[in-house]
């Protein structure tokens, strides 16, 4: 539910890039750049001494990729300004964490990545 959600929020933010291009866990070979690759890296319900409440914290890390450093840059800039501090009546809240730059330097016609943790802070129902 919630990567569905996330998914949503993105391909409606980023109406420039085709949805094809934004995707949890892999890039669609073929597909080209720039694109973005969620990765759910923790996900867990809040728990009340009654049991489970709905609610639910987690990280996810967004890749932002591009055939060069400087195109990378921005779209990870524009999915900050898309992603941080936003809510609505499923999320409680999304927010940054840390950022990380990389790029396979042996493999140079590999993309350049940016990377961004984001928290989240969601309700199932």
């Amino acid at each position: 539910m919630m990567e569905e959600d996330l998914l949503a929020i993105l391909r409606h933010a980023a109406e420039d890039l085709p949805p094809a291009r934004i995707n949890f866990g892999s890039h669609p070979q073929g597909k080209g750049w720039p694109g973005i690759v969620l990765n759910v890296i923790d996900n867990l319900d809040t728990l009340t001494l009654n049991g489970p409440d709905g609610h639910w914290e987690g990280r996810v890390q967004v890749d932002c990729y591009g055939r060069d450093y400087d195109e990378a840059k921005l779209l990870a800039r524009r999915v900050q300004t898309w992603l941080h501090g936003y809510h609505d009546d499923r999320f409680q809240g999304v927010f940054l964490l840390g950022t990380r730059d990389g790029h396979e330097s042996d493999a140079p016609d590999r993309p350049f990545r940016i990377s961004k943790d984001f928290a989240t802070h969601w309700s199932a129902s």
